[in-house]
């Protein structure tokens, strides 16, 4: 599980997968 700061959704993953699409 990639948790930055935010909650990472997979709706809003404009991020790359390294950081963003980890839920």
């Amino acid at each position: 599980i990639f948790t930055t700061t935010e909650p990472i959704k997979p709706e809003q993953s404009s991020a790359p997968s390294s950081l963003g699409t980890g839920y």
